[in-house]
């Protein structure tokens, strides 16, 4: 069965929705009206049905979810569930409100994909239940991801950084996505070439959205110049094509950068929690415990779920966590499909749910827990996979990761070198790309990363991207320098 769900900006507002279905898979909607009647529709609700969230004010659907199993279900016969304590508290952050017995009633979630599409049938009410028409039922086949405007939060706007340097001539671009050329405007550059990857973490070979992409291109004297994204199938076709080039690059003295979208680091205390010698650095100890532990085939065949459940053992030997959202098959007593009502960070009284970095970034737009594996976002699945490959190309590129074992300073000139930094390219965009974007987002946001780094460098801003971030304390700054890691552009 499947169903619309319309909510309004009576309850919160439309980044706060998204945010507790996609970083809690919770969908909040009380049992009852404030008069005490069963609001319609919630006794067909059944688990397993799909239910679209959709925003009232502008006529669209955002996600696509799964109704999963309530844990504390308000009545045998209803899905939505009872959410206490300290998750409660998360969501009375967002807006929902905690009734008069402290609970915040929710439906849990099983899968989440991203469904925007402008509705066409008739539905009435606010934050209200609906069978969805035949004609919306349809339109799922075509929808497209989410614009990224939705997802930045009330308090501020997603900006471009300034890329303006008086003293500097503006560098000419003209960019057709397939197609990128930059004139640089006289300043000294940080980088030669870059590359830029939209990583995933598919089990089987994938092409198309939601797969890998890698987008490069290099300058020559005073122009610069990127060709089509390439779109590759799997993660070892990725690491052959990213190596080839990098070294290839390297060997004609060229410096450059590699982007790749996934966490290089855990937050911190997931080292010491998981007794690792860290002596040479916790982000190193690791990356040399993921590369070891983590298998993955040139099919993409992957154990990620089986090391996320052996670190949850290893951790807290008592129980599920910090790792959680897997599938339903891969479920076990320590790795969980749900968080909400079975563990609370921080976990184990010392491991945050998340890094300084996802904290600055979700000043932007909603970001996605690295503990986090699967359930439509699977942030914390390819941190997993992709640390394992970011480990074994760095060995062989004799190559630095950003900005753990380089600080905060820019590869000198004519050096010849490989540097690998955290990207989030969601947070990079331009207005003039947005029709493509719609159609194949992650070819055209690894694109615009590429262009973002050669117009920075061509008017000598990209280099102030890599010094330290401000408003860190000093001890916040080292867990950055030791585990965590940092986002380029955050």
């Amino acid at each position: 069965m499947d169903w619309i769900y319309l909510a309004s900006p009576k309850r919160t507002d439309l980044p706060s929705t998204l945010q507790a279905v996609l970083q809690h898979l919770l969908l909040c909607r009380p049992a009852h009206t404030r008069e005490g009647k069963l609001i319609p529709n919630v006794r067909h609700l059944q688990i397993g049905d799909s239910i679209m969230l959709a925003w009232r004010k502008d006529g669209y659907s955002y996600l696509r979810c799964q109704i999963g199993d309530p844990a504390d279900p308000v009545a045998d016969d209803l899905v939505i569930d009872r959410i206490s304590a300290g998750e409660a508290g998360e969501l009375e952050a967002l807006g929902y409100a905690v009734n008069s017995e402290g609970f915040i009633e929710a439906i849990r979630l099983e899968a989440v994909e991203e469904c925007y599409f402008h509705l066409s049938g008739e539905y009435g009410g606010h934050n209200a239940l609906h069978s969805a028409a035949d004609v919306d039922v349809d339109a799922i086949s075509t929808a497209s991801p989410i614009p990224a405007g939705a997802m930045v939060k009330a308090a501020g706007k997603v900006r471009a950084p300034r890329l303006a340097a008086k003293s500097l001539p503006t560098p000419q671009v003209a960019c057709p996505v397939d197609q990128v050329s930059v004139q640089g405007g006289g300043a000294p550059r940080a980088f030669d070439a870059y590359i830029m990857v939209d990583w995933s973490s598919s089990g089987k070979p994938v092409t198309g959205n939601d797969s890998i992409w890698v987008a490069a291109g290099c300058w020559r004297d005073d122009s610069f110049t990127a060709g089509a994204p390439a779109n590759l199938a799997t993660r070892h076709q990725a690491v052959q094509a990213i190596e080839k080039l990098a070294r290839d690059w390297k060997k004609g003295g060229k410096r450059v950068l590699v982007g790749m979208d996934f966490a290089f680091g855990y937050p911190s205390g997931f080292a010491k929690a998981l007794d690792l010698d860290t002596s040479r650095g916790a982000w190193r100890a690791v990356h040399e415990y993921v590369a070891r532990e983590v298998s993955d085939d040139e099919k993409n065949r992957n154990n990620r779920d089986a090391f996320a459940d052996a670190c949850n053992q290893r951790i807290e030997p008592s129980g599920p966590g910090p790792f959680w959202g897997c599938t339903q098959r891969a479920s076990t007593e320590f790795l969980t499909q749900q968080r909400a009502g079975i563990f609370q960070f921080p976990y184990a009284g010392c491991i945050a749910e998340w890094r300084a970095t996802d904290m600055r970034a979700q000043q932007r737009t909603v970001t996605q827990s690295v503990w986090k594996l699967n359930c439509g976002v699977s942030v914390g699945g390819q941190t997993i996979v992709g640390i394992k490959h970011l480990h074994a190309l760095a060995e062989a590129l004799d190559a630095r990761r950003w900005p753990f074992d380089t600080r905060w300073v820019t590869p000198a000139p004519g050096s010849g070198c490989v540097w690998f930094a955290e990207i989030f390219p969601s947070l990079v965009r331009y207005e003039e790309w947005d029709a493509e974007h719609s159609l194949r987002r992650d070819r055209t946001q690894v694109q615009s990363c590429v262009r973002r780094a050669a117009e920075e460098d061509a008017q000598g801003a990209l280099a102030e991207q890599f010094k330290p971030p401000q408003g860190l304390s000093e001890a916040e700054l080292q867990r950055v320098e030791d585990e965590e890691g940092w986002i380029l552009w955050v």
